[in-house]
């Protein structure tokens, strides 16, 4: 054979196993980590568990708890139905009567969200949502009334809010009251 006919072949016998190679990486029907989305179009393609991340921060949407803000992606709850000597029980209030807890936020969490819910007892009967008491949250620089049956916003975590914060309920009812807080931080 001549040295034209045996380059022309080592070309031919590369170009097919080029191609069978690149055709064989971009097979449509090529699925990975089996989670029936094929990998051209599987963002997380050795995760079965995820396969598209809208916001574009690196998490997939399923682990996202907000899939579409790429400045937040897990909430973590610290605190439901703070109670007592940390209890999942309510708070019972009695006419006049103050409580408070302290949380200590760190500079893990980039937002902080707090919602509180009451009940006021009114001749046995616990009625939801009395405008009567004051729940009060202060961070190391700011205070915040939170208006009873909505929750207080997103609170951006700071280098100046870093710390304790206190979390404080009085009872301005003439009534008993239960309190709860649900305390979220978000990652």
């Amino acid at each position: 054979m001549d040295k034209k006919m045996i380059g022309f072949v080592l070309l031919m016998l590369f170009l097919v196993i080029g191609l069978t190679g690149c055709y064989a990486r971009d097979d449509p029907g090529v699925d990975t980590d089996g989670d029936d989305v094929p990998d051209t179009e599987d963002e997380f393609p050795n995760d079965p568990d995820e396969w598209v991340d809208s916001d574009g921060d690196g998490v997939g949407n399923n682990k996202d708890d907000f899939p579409s803000d790429a400045s937040l992606s897990k909430i973590t709850y610290l605190y439901n139905s703070i109670g007592p000597e940390g209890t999942d029980d309510p708070w019972i209030l009695s006419s006049g009567d103050r409580d408070e807890f302290t949380w200590t936020v760190t500079d893990d969490y980039k937002f902080i969200y707090v919602n509180s819910s009451t009940r006021e007892n009114i001749d046995g009967d616990w009625i939801l949502q009395p405008v009567c008491p004051i729940v009060t949250v202060s961070s190391p620089v700011n205070s915040y009334t939170i208006s009873i049956g909505n929750p207080l916003s997103r609170i951006p975590v700071t280098t100046d809010n870093i710390g304790d914060w206190t979390f404080e309920v009085v009872n301005g009812c003439d009534n008993q009251l239960q309190v709860t807080f649900v305390i979220s931080m978000y990652k």
